[in-house]
């Protein structure tokens, strides 16, 4: 289930018991929650998974330019190298809907700064160091006009 994600707004009565002890505490809403990475999202907390949303099947990106570089000569042999930049052209980021969060990756929410993009934070990993998950959805601040 991707419903997971409370948001301090007022809601009335509202009831849902299809939701059981997911359902938000009084006075929250629910927020649908999009993954618009290719990789399951895993947030846990106290060592559990607290929250777990698959990818939507849209895949939300910014737009690279990689120019190959030289090789780099190093006393463990030679590395390629590239310049990376970004461009300002994003693709499949859906507009904004209302009581939807989106997930997306850090460079991409780095980049746009809207309300409803958050990014895997603080990762977990396993004994091989092997990424299984996060321990919170971190958003940036909105930059100034």
């Amino acid at each position: 289930m991707n419903i997971c994600y409370e948001v301090s707004e007022n809601l009335g009565s509202a009831t849902n018991d299809s939701l059981g002890d997911q359902w938000p505490t009084p006075g929250r809403r629910l927020v649908h929650i999009v993954n618009l990475t290719l990789h399951d999202i895993i947030v846990v907390a106290d060592d559990v998974p607290a929250c777990e949303v698959p990818p939507s099947g849209l895949y939300a990106r910014v737009v690279e330019l990689v120019r190959p570089g030289d090789n780099l000569h190093t006393d463990r042999g030679a590395a390629p190298t590239a310049t990376v930049s970004y461009l300002p052209k994003v693709i499949d980021l859906p507009e904004p809907v209302t009581d939807t969060i989106y997930i997306v990756s850090r460079v991409l929410a780095s980049a746009v700064r809207r309300p409803d993009l958050y990014f895997p934070h603080d990762e977990v990993r396993d004994e091989t160091g092997r990424i299984i998950g996060c321990r919170a959805l971190g958003q940036f601040e909105a930059r100034d006009a």
